[in-house]
């Protein structure tokens, strides 16, 4: 049986003139800024690392494609993004030729073009074909998912539940699909929803992802990430990982040795970007993990996702020493009232310490915030202005950056399914203006959309004027 991974475009996004100003602007600036600090760094380093990344490869597909491939199926990997319109539609005609599945994941914005450009096709031309969707959005809008085209929906965790789906059709057993949890399926014109079952796969025993599925020109994208870790011990009520995964888990450091191997020998990059929510959740591991990396790989460098409360002097000294240069990390409020209202369990005061502890090196340093979460007001926004203010006082050379985005109440976060526990209306369901550079697709019972949007604009023109004083 061949089975094909298919990875969404993302769809060209019908933002507004302010804010394609600034995204333009802000492109600008860190390119500049980047060249600035090139010397510094040691290694040949990307502005678009810092950009938002248009069409990001999917390392979770990958995943999959390994697990199925250690279990002896052909499997295969396409990028929607690198086809013209017309050349993907002659790659469609092939894939519903020569494949007997499909697995498709998408992010909650590029579902509809997702359904429009790869799902409704398929179906036309081989309606014998078997369309299988997961990721975050399809596994909290399964039944939608269904209605839209896709025969089973797998939730949450996929390789174990994708595996037995796909040794059933093999078999021809499709009645035995209702014995499989954690799936979604139409039967008899009626959809089914198995129960949701825990499954805790030994990450140890997970392949790594196939990377030589992917075309050479994508084995240099900056974007190519390892994870050392699944799911998130935090409960932040605006993300849905906790949701997504149920329960924490992280790899050994031989199998992180391994992965980090199998990377290196099939893609061509010095930059290692550790995908985890969290890397210095446990500061001895994350430690044990650089250090061990450094002496085995000492001309590879290290971005990771950090909580910036958690970096002291001496965890900072050593996370520099052991190759980390660029760390990403989310304030997304400055006021702690709402961090408190949506459970980040940081405050404003131990960020400030952690980014001061990280100026004292020539980190690249990129923080993200957040207009418009539950509590968000005229003075909330002040205070973040505040705050932003305050961090680029202790950066002497332009190895800073900040990031704004519009709050977005994804499917499957606490606030999407409670809203009004938050103070908060979703307005609409229109999944393509699930953006964070559109206008809000809610408003807060005190804090009008218009409001909201005029907030976020009006933040990232202060972002970009610290920048331009950086640069000075």
């Amino acid at each position: 049986m061949k089975i094909a991974f298919i990875n969404p475009r993302f769809p060209q996004l019908k933002v507004l003139h302010p804010v394609k100003t600034l995204m333009q602007e802000n492109r600008s600036l860190t390119k500049v800024k980047i060249e600035k600090i090139q010397e510094q760094l040691g290694f040949d380093f990307r502005s678009s690392f810092l950009v938002e990344k248009e069409n990001p490869i999917s390392v979770a597909l990958l995943s999959l494609a390994s697990f199925l491939e250690k279990k002896g199926y052909k499997c295969n990997y396409f990028q929607q993004s690198l086809y013209s319109s017309k050349r993907w539609k002659k790659t469609l005609k092939k894939i519903a030729k020569h494949y007997e599945v499909i697995c498709i994941s998408s992010f909650t914005f590029n579902f509809p073009l997702a359904v429009h450009e790869i799902v409704k096709p398929l179906k036309r031309l081989n309606k014998n074909i078997l369309l299988i969707g997961g990721g975050y959005h399809m596994s909290f809008c399964d039944e939608e998912s269904i209605s839209k085209g896709f025969d089973i929906i797998v939730r949450g965790e996929g390789e174990k539940t994708l595996w037995e789906v796909v040794k059933c059709i093999e078999n021809s057993k499709e009645d035995k699909l209702a014995k499989i949890p954690n799936i979604s399926y139409k039967f008899n014109n009626r959809i089914r929803r198995n129960k949701r079952c825990l499954y805790s796969l030994d990450l140890e025993r997970l392949p790594s992802p196939a990377y030589h599925l992917l075309p050479r020109q994508l084995r240099k994208d900056p974007y190519l990430c390892l994870f050392t870790s699944r799911g998130c011990p935090y409960k932040c009520k605006y993300c849905a990982e906790g949701n997504f995964w149920q329960n924490f888990r992280r790899k050994s450091i031989n199998k992180i040795v391994e992965d980090v191997s199998v990377f290196l020998s099939q893609c061509k990059t010095r930059v290692i970007f550790f995908g985890d929510s969290t890397f210095n959740l446990d500061e001895k591991y994350a430690l044990t993990i650089l250090r061990v990396l450094r002496k085995e790989f000492p001309d590879v460098y290290f971005a990771a996702n950090m909580r910036v409360s958690l970096m002291n002097s001496f965890v900072v000294k050593e996370f520099f020493k052991n190759n980390l240069r660029i760390i990403f990390a989310g304030i997304e409020s400055a006021d702690p009232l709402i961090l408190k209202a949506v459970k980040r369990n940081e405050t404003p005061r131990s960020m400030l310490q952690g980014i001061i502890n990280c100026s004292n090196f020539p980190f690249i340093v990129n923080l993200s915030y957040i207009v418009g979460l539950p509590g968000e007001n005229k003075v909330s926004i002040n205070t973040t202005k505040r705050f932003i203010d305050q961090t680029y006082k202790y950066f002497t050379t332009p190895n800073l950056f900040s990031t704004v985005r519009v709050f977005v109440p994804y499917p499957g976060t606490p606030i999407f399914e409670q809203p009004n526990l938050f103070g908060l209306k979703i307005l609409h369901k229109n999944w393509e203006e699930y953006h964070r550079y559109t206008k809000p697709v809610f408003k807060l019972n005190r804090f009008k959309r218009i409001k909201i949007w005029e907030a976020f604009i009006d933040l990232w023109k202060f972002v970009l004027k610290k920048e331009k004083e950086q640069l000075q």
